[in-house]
């Protein structure tokens, strides 16, 4: 792995007791997913506030949490980088999430740093860092056009999380929208010679009502609405073939990373 693209960052705290060993990311098809508005799911707004309602998450039949990044409460032009006080927050709220069996993805949008040096390494070392120093299961990337020659810029960056992957033994998710994603994957050539290209769906989150009529709480979340997520870009290619061989998840045949 490239010099730029290490693993730890200045956010890294060796300090900290993770707590999550036995977590084990579930299947992406099986994610239920709410949307988390720190702000308004709980009064104070913060993310030690949150971690105290995640049980009622629980209840309501979530398994996912995604926040966004900039909705954090980090300093203006400070949301890819965390304060050491945010990044201890951050970190105590993901391990709450694995002990209850909840999954966390961030939303991160990398489109302010689509000008600067070296962008390219230093998206794909931001990435490493929520995943390896955080602890984080999936990243959702909003504007992923806007990323420096998006197709090579997310190739690379699948190849370091499969990389982290066989250091960590957990598989982790890129999620990147469909319509957003101009790219297409090669397939491999057919007999006549020729080649096609074509888009590898997976379903994203299926909304679901756990109650019928649910009391209106303070914690309450919707469920996010259907998306379609590039199924490439989504999984290690390692990963998909063991969901197909030991789960009989009938899945199409991933392109080479």
């Amino acid at each position: 792995m490239p010099s730029s693209t290490q693993l730890h960052s200045p956010a890294t705290d060796i300090s900290f007791y993770w707590e999550d060993t036995g977590w084990v990311n579930p299947p992406f098809d099986e994610y239920r997913i709410a949307e988390l508005d720190l702000p308004t799911f709980t009064q104070s707004g913060t993310l030690d506030a949150a971690a105290q309602q995640v049980v009622c998450l629980k209840k309501e039949g979530i398994n996912t949490v995604i926040i966004a990044v900039s909705r954090l409460g980090a300093p203006a032009g400070k949301a890819l980088e965390p304060t050491d006080k945010l990044a201890q927050q951050l970190r105590h709220f993901i391990d709450i999430c694995h002990y209850e069996g909840i999954a966390v993805c961030l939303d991160v949008d990398y489109s302010p740093w689509q000008q600067t040096p070296d962008s390219q390494a230093r998206i794909i070392a931001n990435a490493l860092m929520w995943f390896g120093d955080f602890h984080v299961d999936a990243l959702r990337l909003a504007d992923s056009e806007c990323l420096p020659n998006p197709d090579q810029t997310l190739r690379s960056m699948r190849r370091a999380l499969n990389q982290l992957t066989t250091q960590t033994g957990r598989q982790y998710y890129l999620l990147v929208d469909c319509e957003a994603s101009p790219v297409t994957v090669r397939e491999q050539p057919r007999q006549s010679g020729a080649s096609s290209t074509q888009r590898f769906l997976c379903p994203a989150d299926q909304p679901q009502s756990v109650q019928e009529n649910p009391a209106p709480t303070h914690h309450t979340s919707r469920l996010s609405a259907k998306r379609i997520y590039r199924r490439d870009y989504l999984y290690d290619s390692r990963f998909a073939r063991l969901l197909r061989t030991f789960f009989g998840r009938k899945k199409p045949a991933l392109s080479t990373f």
